[in-house]
């Protein structure tokens, strides 16, 4: 019998729910942005293996020194991170890694090579994708209030919030070429996921 990707989720996070019934203990922490994708791939891979998590929403520049204490480091802390009783993840790949690691739904495989790879592409293009996005709102009213979380765009001074927010990113993500460049570098790194694929759903042929 061939399972959605959601039906997949479901059953797996029943299963779990079925063998992990002591309320004592905590569900590991995971912290990040709510439209950040790569928030999105560290939940993805939690969800696909039925892994239970609490989570705590980052706010852009207001929530660094939180998250530094919540991580114990000094340096520049960023987000998805995944705090556990044993251990603390800070990248999206480490906590899929973790994830697969976990008793509970088909491997990702994200101990192959053939999927750091593609990691590594699609880090390329989302690192190239939110430089172009701040290049693109910070000249924009409307782009820059749709950018603060709610209730907070509500507030006034809301857009001067978000141009903050802009060049912070700007500064802190550094990336020294033209817009024109950034589009040409995209548009290459998507050819090739368009080409991996070659009309199957998946780049490795499941899920990964």
């Amino acid at each position: 019998m061939v399972y959605s990707a959601a039906q997949h989720r479901s059953a797996v996070r029943q299963q779990n729910s079925d063998t992990k019934t002591d309320p004592h203990v905590a569900h590991p922490l995971l912290i990040g942005i709510t439209y950040s994708p790569w928030s999105y791939k560290a939940r993805w891979a939690l969800d696909w293996h039925g892994i239970n998590y609490r989570y705590q929403e980052y706010l852009l520049m207001l929530g660094q020194v939180k998250l530094r204490a919540q991580l114990r480091q000094r340096a520049h802390a960023t987000v998805p991170a995944m705090i556990s009783a044993d251990t603390k993840l800070r990248d999206s790949f480490e906590i899929a890694k973790w994830a697969d690691q976990q008793q509970g739904g088909t491997d990702l495989q994200t101990n192959t090579a053939e999927v750091a790879q593609w990691n590594q592409i699609s880090e390329s293009i989302l690192r190239l994708g939110r430089i172009r996005c701040a290049l693109s709102v910070q000249d924009d009213p409307a782009g820059l209030r749709a950018s603060v979380p709610p209730p907070m765009n509500k507030l006034p001074g809301a857009t001067q919030l978000a141009k903050l927010g802009v060049r912070y990113i700007l500064k802190t993500y550094p990336i020294n070429t033209q817009v024109s460049e950034i589009e040409k570098q995209c548009a290459t790194h998507l050819a090739t996921v368009e080409s991996g694929l070659s009309e199957q759903d998946f780049l490795l042929g499941t899920p990964s």
